[in-house]
């Protein structure tokens, strides 16, 4: 069993890992640069919802075996299970509060709702950015101390 949760742990991080940085170094990019900003923007609000729930099934399967892990295979995976509840809280939070809050202020005119919209825009990719230095941060833990025999 501690093999399955060390790969079934590997694996989340690194498909949403990968995801992450596939979407931002390639997916919006190359949105950003080829099409109006309206367009690419349109396009990238399509596509956040899914992103989000893809980052939260993979915080959520990656918390359960880290917590699998800890609990049954003693303290050396303690800081990575606590590391992965709060990728998984922080993950939570974007996908149920701030990228909601983001597509509903999305379009609208006012200053005000303009405003809003930058503000929560950049808290998002520092939230992103955040989740994606934790999931490289737990990606190189394993790499140099998990021995899964």
């Amino acid at each position: 069993m501690k093999r399955t949760a060390i790969i079934l742990f590997v694996c989340a991080v690194s498909l949403w890992a990968g995801a992450m940085l596939f979407f931002s170094a390639l997916v919006l990019p190359t949105l950003f640069m080829n099409l109006q900003v309206h367009e690419a923007g349109n396009l990238a609000a399509l596509l956040f919802p899914k992103y989000n729930h893809w980052g939260t099934a993979c915080s959520l399967l990656a918390a359960a075996s880290a917590l699998y892990l800890w609990l049954r295979y003693g303290l050396s995976w303690r800081t990575v299970a606590i590391v992965s509840l709060l990728v998984l809280a922080i993950q939570l939070y974007a996908t149920l509060s701030l990228h909601p809050q983001v597509a509903a202020l999305r379009g609208v005119d006012a200053p005000a709702a303009r405003a809003r919209f930058d503000h929560l825009h950049k808290r998002s990719v520092r939230v992103n950015g955040l989740l994606l230095l934790a999931e490289l941060g737990l990606l190189v833990w394993c790499g140099r101390r998990v021995d899964p025999d």
